[in-house]
């Protein structure tokens, strides 16, 4: 069996994706980070998902720590505070994009905070 890929980005690898760092990212580098690990997401979940034929259980714990990190970020995104229109534009096009298929994902919480974050 195989051994988890871990790709190496700048920034992106296991340990950065463990630690998570959210602190002190403007919106731009907070939204790039989601995208990264959104991707890396999307490149191994067959692989963490019993139920698919290429299943390889030395992935699971990784595909985990991508999903914490994915809701971390998301929410640092989501609670970023805001002080012009064109900052809550960039944050509200990102998040509820159809394309990237965010929106599906936020509560009425996430929404409650997306508005409060402009004021």
């Amino acid at each position: 069996m195989a051994t988890a890929q871990i790709i190496e980005l700048p920034g992106f690898s296991k340990s950065a994706v463990a630690a998570c760092p959210t602190a002190g990212l403007g919106l731009g580098e907070l939204i790039e980070w989601h995208r990264k690990i959104f991707a890396e997401i999307d490149r191994v979940c067959e692989k963490a998902d019993p139920t698919d034929q290429s299943y390889d259980a030395s992935f699971v714990p990784y595909f985990e720590a991508l999903a914490e990190a994915e809701a971390s970020v998301k929410s640092a995104i989501i609670g970023y505070p805001v002080s012009t229109l064109a900052d809550f534009r960039v944050k509200a096009e990102y998040l509820l994009n159809p394309a990237a298929s965010l929106w599906q994902w936020l509560d009425e919480d996430d929404c409650r905070l997306l508005l409060e974050s402009a004021a």
